[in-house]
């Protein structure tokens, strides 16, 4: 092969080594034509008749890339509120949860366990959650309601119990479909260490009756129903209206567990 010229031996060094530089005027996608084309897709997302399939696909594209975190479909199990699932989740007669355990794996959850976890639901969930679809729930969204300072200054064991209260439900979620959020996991549980008991004495056991000793009616009401009937904590928190009657406080099936 003859070489004619300087152009031609350094067109050849090129070649031979694999260093060939583009072009100066080589075309290359320029800002206007990459503008263009977003103008086109965004065009295009208003007008097209997506399948289910393909709004999945765009779905999926969107989460893959991390742009976005869920995304949430008009009628489908997704879009139904917390709200509604909290509503009927912890009740003993109606929880899909409750009636499951026993049919599937024969563990019985009572009725007192689910009264306290939907008492600490609508106490300290339900309230920073409402409004909000099942399937846009983040774990950020839990540690927000875990950060506040009435539920810091909370027994470690009661903060436990109010974590059991909303994952366990968003667990069930999860594995029925309603939400691809794994936020339940993960949530940092408290270490518990039951503090050392003592009897009480004479004065601490007669401070008890006076309503100045008390800087919480709450917990006032509450020692006093549990000094005259002897309900345990828990029973006495998960307590509603239509349980105090005339004739005693009722709880459970007519004639079962009530205390006078």
């Amino acid at each position: 092969m003859f070489l004619g010229s300087s152009a031609d031996k350094i067109a050849m060094e090129w070649l031979v080594n694999g260093n060939i530089p583009e072009r100066i005027n080589s075309a290359k996608p320029s800002e206007s034509k990459l503008n263009m084309d977003k103008l086109a897709l965004f065009n295009n997302l208003k007008t097209y008749d997506f399948e289910e399939e393909d709004i999945c696909k765009i779905i999926k594209i969107l989460k893959d890339r991390k742009i976005i975190i869920s995304a949430i479909r008009p009628k489908t199990k997704e879009s139904i509120l917390i709200d509604d699932i909290l509503e009927t989740f912890w009740s003993y007669e109606e929880s899909p949860y409750v009636k499951s355990m026993a049919a599937e794996t024969g563990k019985i959850i009572s009725m007192s366990y689910c009264k306290t976890c939907d008492s600490r639901v609508r106490l300290y969930r339900l309230p920073a959650l409402k409004g909000k679809y099942i399937g846009e729930i983040t774990k950020d969204d839990l540690k927000s309601v875990l950060a506040e300072k009435r539920i810091q200054t909370l027994a470690p064991k009661t903060i436990n119990g109010i974590i059991d209260s909303i994952t366990i439900p968003l667990k069930w979620a999860f594995n029925e479909g309603y939400t691809e959020n794994i936020c339940y996991e993960g949530l940092r549980r408290k270490t518990t260490k039951s503090q050392e008991r003592h009897i009480l004495t004479m004065d601490e056991a007669e401070n008890l009756f006076h309503g100045d000793y008390w800087d919480n009616d709450a917990a006032r009401v509450a020692n006093r129903v549990a000094m005259h009937i002897g309900m345990r904590a828990g029973e006495i928190a998960a307590l509603r209206v239509k349980d105090i009657q005339l004739d005693g406080i009722h709880v459970g099936s007519p004639g079962v567990n009530t205390w006078d």
